[in-house]
């Protein structure tokens, strides 16, 4: 499949997990890719694009999409998957610094990088933006306040840039998973339970109705769906990929 052939993305977080799945699928349907992040994937689609960049910094962020723009000659996809945890604490316990941490990558971030594409895929003629929420953004996480808030945080935005920017042709959405196959789930079940991680997973993954977590994959499936022209009357939205976990 080609639906992408011709375009070219941004995919922020992409040297593991989500990003770099999601990556790889854009890149296999016909994209050329551009992988932004702090660590270097230790395997990425060929002949893409790989550049070091803190979403937290605007200077990185700018340089960095102004890079990818100059070297493949536009941009038609930003997925914006950058994403940190917070540490398990209660609202009461979590530490300022660890607050804005948090949202400093997850929800700036996706403000930055929102921000600096918007001019690329202007002058393009439009685009599409996904940015990876979570439902953690839609509803409270005991233990988890400060990511929970960055995703909320992510929601919104989500929705702004759909309003502001639907004249542009720019669409904007957001993909909001339950636990995924990742790193960053390993971090979440080790916090919960540093004696017992796998008992962790065992209890978060008993409340998935279909009874597992989501492979990165998948969550790329959906993504490379809402970024192509199939979906161009989607805008605004927030799509669920959580095994059931919100149906209830």
């Amino acid at each position: 499949m080609a639906r992408h052939s011709g375009k070219v993305a941004i995919v922020t977080g992409g040297a593991n997990g989500i990003g770099l799945a999601t990556a790889q699928r854009l890149s296999d349907e016909g994209a050329s890719v551009a992988l932004l992040d702090l660590a270097e994937p230790a395997e990425a689609p060929p002949s893409s694009l790989r550049l070091r960049c803190d979403v937290g910094d605007e200077g990185d962020v700018r340089d960095a999409i102004d890079r990818v723009a100059t070297h493949f000659g536009r941009i038609d996809i930003a997925v914006l998957s950058a994403g940190i945890e917070s540490n398990i604490s209660t609202l009461e316990t979590t530490e300022v610094t660890i607050f804005d941490r948090v949202m400093g990558v997850n929800a700036r971030g996706v403000f930055l990088c929102i921000k600096h594409a918007i001019p690329h895929m202007r002058s393009g003629g439009g685009g599409s933006i996904v940015a990876l929420a979570s439902t953690g953004g839609l509803r409270g996480s005991r233990g988890l306040g400060a990511y929970a808030a960055s995703k909320h945080a992510v929601v919104g935005l989500v929705k702004t840039a759909a309003l502001e920017l639907a004249t542009d042709a720019i669409r904007v959405n957001a993909v909001c998973p339950s636990p995924v196959e990742t790193r960053m789930m390993r971090a979440i079940e080790a916090g919960f339970d540093p004696t017992d991680p796998g008992s962790a997973q065992a209890r978060i993954a008993g409340g998935v109705p279909l009874g597992r977590y989501a492979r990165p994959d998948e969550i790329a499936g959906l993504i490379a769906y809402l970024a192509s022209d199939e979906a161009a009357y989607l805008t605004g939205g927030c799509y669920l990929a959580d095994g059931g976990v919100m149906a209830g």
